[in-house]
Parts: structure tokens; C-alpha cells; sequence
């Protein structure tokens, strides 16, 4: 059990406390050594893991991955501080993969694929909408899993509406022990690229682009670790396999993470409001690719959870 520090804060006229760990604790639990240090920039190193820190920041680069934090890392006479909801949920679920839980039954995946019927999603070039390719996607994720022997469903197989709130709902009565919502990215500025994977915040903790809304604990909090290392796997293969750019395992609150009855993420994968990248979407083998690269996350996944 690493100390724990509270540490007072103040977002705009709120004061509230935060609990944290002093980083050279953190370090040395983890067998990591102090590569460099200053006042800016602390980078943590072992054979295994890289994390690169800077000072106020919430992102920071866990092995060559972007990554953003619940909280930003402090500097509090002359320490170095991270909280400790990051600390246990988000460090440490990626670098002990010991098994933390066995399957009590076989791992069923829920494939959500986003929008449908009348919401369309996003619009791209190349005739390129975000209903229908999440839908591919979902597709071909589900035959590449299913070839694996993994149990698979989806929440909708059609072009049909489906409400957010039933989407979560599916996956609690169908046993779902893994979540995946699978989107597509727009943006008002058309150079935006790349894959971004969402997880829920932890309790207490605002969403990567804002700090206001409601921070109450979601029963998808109760998975706050496990969310960290299907995010970590997912983000990580499909980088991989598409060789797209990086944009981060990103939080949020969404509903449909906020009411996951199991481990859930959602993939954004890639910006249909990029014409480049929208027509890298339009194309089977490139949708190939995302998909096999979000299966492979899955699987590697699964097989952590499994070994002894």
C-alpha cells in the first residue's frame, strides 16, 4: 500500500482535496528507476515500462503511448505527485498484468457499433458516414473474434436507431463481460487525424476536454482498472495496425461508459471530417486493418486475464 498525501485544490470557486502518492513510493513499488528529472519533465524507466511525466500536465507517454490522466501530476515541496486513482487504476493495471480476477465463464464481447437509423453520426468526403462504417467495422471485428473461439455479439446488426441507454442495457442482459463502442471522429478543423480511445474517469475526475458536469461515481467506475488495460491493449494494436496517429486513451463520460455493466471503452477511429482520412475509411482493406487492430486488443485482453 503506497502513503497517501492529500492534497488541496481549487477548480475555478470549488475547493475540494485530492488524495495522492508521492511518485519516488510509486516508482519504487513498481521497480522503476528515476531515468531523469527536472523541473518540468520526470521520466519513470524499467526493462518493461517508460512513463514520461510533466509538471501540471495530465498527459503524459506511457510506453510510446499517449495517455491522460485523471489528474494532473504536482509538484509539492520539491516531490513529485500523481493521484492516487491513478496511481492504482490507470498505472498500475498496465504494468502488473498479473491476473487480477479469473473468468468465472467464458468472456462474451459486446461490439456496439455508434449511431444508426436516424442518427447518422458523422459526415465525411468519399460518401464516407459514421453509421455504416461502425457498423463494417463491428462487422469484421465480430468474424475475426468469433474465428478465434471468442463469444461475440452486437448491439444493433442493422441500420436501425437504437437508443444510448439501451445499448449498455444490452450488454447487462446478455452477460457482456467486455464492452466496445466503435465511432468515427469529426472535427470543425479538417487537419484533425488520427484514433483516440475513451475510458470513463475515475470518481472525482473531469473528462480529458472539460472540468465542469457531474463526478459522481457511474457503475462503470466499479471496472476503473480494468477499463485502463482494455484501453491500453486497444489503443496500443491499433496504432499498430493501421499506423495511424496517436491521439491518446482519452475520459469521458458518456453514457454509454458511465452505465457499462462490465469493462467498456470507445474507439474513435479516425476522422471522417479529415478528407484523408476519410478516404482511408472508405476502403475494405483499410477497415480491415481498424478492425483487426481493435480484435488483436481484444484478444491480448483476454489473454492477460486469463493467465496465471
Amino acid at each position: 500500500m503506497l502513503p497517501v498525501l492529500v492534497v488541496a485544490k481549487c477548480d475555478g470557486a470549488e475547493k475540494s482535496q485530492d488524495s495522492h502518492v508521492k511518485l519516488h513510493h510509486f516508482s519504487k513499488k513498481h521497480n522503476l528507476s528515476i531515468d531523469a528529472k527536472s523541473n518540468e519533465h520526470v521520466i519513470l524507466s524499467n526493462a518493461l515500462t517508460r512513463v514520461s511525466f510533466t509538471s501540471g500536465a495530465r498527459r503524459v507517454t506511457f510506453n510510446n503511448l499517449a495517455l491522460f490522466m485523471n489528474g494532473p501530476s504536482l509538484q509539492k515541496n520539491g516531490e513529485w505527485l500523481i493521484s492516487v486513482a491513478d496511481a492504482e487504476n490507470v498505472f498500475g493495471p498496465m504494468m502488473d498484468l498479473r491476473t487480477p480476477s479469473e473468468w468465472s465463464s467464458p468472456p462474451h464481447v459486446i461490439l456496439d457499433p455508434g449511431h444508426g437509423g436516424d442518427d447518422t453520426g458523422a459526415r465525411g468526403q468519399h460518401k464516407t458516414v459514421e453509421k455504416r462504417i461502425a457498423l463494417d467495422i463491428a462487422k469484421r471485428v465480430q468474424r475475426i473474434l468469433k474465428s478465434s473461439g471468442t463469444e461475440v455479439a452486437l448491439t444493433r446488426r442493422k441500420d436501425h436507431t437504437l437508443e444510448l441507454g439501451d445499448r449498455p442495457a444490452y450488454a447487462m442482459t446478455s452477460g457482456g463481460t467486455i464492452f466496445v463502442s466503435i465511432h468515427l471522429n469529426s472535427s470543425p478543423n479538417g487537419h484533425a487525424h488520427g484514433i483516440e480511445t475513451y475510458v470513463l474517469p475515475s470518481q472525482g475526475f473531469p473528462s480529458t476536454s472539460r472540468t465542469g458536469g457531474n463526478h459522481d461515481m457511474c457503475p462503470g467506475n466499479t471496472f476503473d482498472s480494468l477499463n485502463s488495460r482494455l484501453s491500453y491493449f486497444i489503443q496500443k494494436e491499433l496504432l499498430q495496425s493501421t499506423q495511424a496517429k496517436d491521439r491518446g486513451i482519452r475520459r469521458a463520460r458518456w453514457k454509454v461508459l458511465r452505465d457499462a455493466p462490465c469493462p467498456a471503452v470507445l474507439v474513435e477511429c479516425g476522422f471522417l471530417s479529415n478528407p484523408t482520412e476519410a478516404k482511408k475509411l472508405s476502403n475494405r482493406r483499410y477497415r480491415d486493418r481498424v478492425a483487426q487492430g481493435i480484435a488483436d486488443g481484444i484478444l491480448t485482453y483476454i489473454n492477460t486475464m486469463s493467465e496465471n
